[in-house]
C-alpha cells in the first residue's frame, strides 16, 4: 500500500529558550501567526533565532499587534477587547507614543508594538518587503527576507 505523501510543514513545541532545532538556512519559509504578539521578552532573540534557520532570500513571515490593532481591539466586545479597554483606562496607552508595550505577563501576555520602530528595528535584521494591517484578524503582518 503506497503511503501518503507527507506535507512539507514542520509543527513543534518548544520552550521560551530562543533554540530551535533545525539546522541553518533550513527553510524557505516560515510562518508566525500570533506568535510575536505574546512574546513579551526576547523578541530579538527569537528573530535571530528564526533568521538563523531561514535560507538566505528566504521569507519570514510574522503577524502582531500594533497600535492600529489596539485601536481595532478597543472596539471588539470579546475578552481581548475588554482587556485593552481596561487597560488603555487605567494607563491611557492609546494616548501616549510608544515603542513596544505588554499586558499581562507569561503565556497570556499580550504585546503591541509601533509599528514604525517594528520595521525600522527588525529592518536592522532582516529586509522588511511588506507590511499589512488586518492580516491576520485585527494584528497586522510584516513580511521580511533574508
Amino acid at each position: 500500500m503506497p503511503t501518503a505523501p507527507q506535507p512539507p510543514f514542520k509543527f513543534l513545541t518548544v520552550t521560551t529558550a530562543p533554540h530551535l532545532p533545525f539546522e541553518d538556512r533550513y527553510f524557505d519559509l516560515i510562518y508566525c501567526g500570533s506568535i510575536f504578539s505574546h512574546i513579551d521578552d526576547l523578541a530579538d532573540a527569537w528573530l535571530l533565532e528564526l533568521k538563523r534557520i531561514l535560507q538566505p532570500g528566504g521569507r519570514l513571515y510574522i503577524t502582531v499587534h500594533d497600535k492600529h490593532s489596539l485601536q481595532q481591539y478597543k472596539t471588539e466586545d470579546w475578552s481581548l477587547g475588554e482587556l485593552v479597554r481596561l487597560y488603555d483606562k487605567k494607563q491611557m496607552i492609546s494616548q501616549v507614543d510608544f515603542n513596544m508595550f505588554t499586558i499581562g505577563r507569561g503565556h497570556s501576555s499580550q504585546v503591541f508594538y509601533d509599528i514604525n520602530y517594528l520595521q525600522q528595528h527588525w529592518g536592522c535584521f532582516l529586509d522588511v518587503i511588506s507590511v499589512t494591517q488586518d492580516a491576520y484578524g485585527a494584528q497586522t503582518a510584516i513580511l521580511l527576507k533574508k
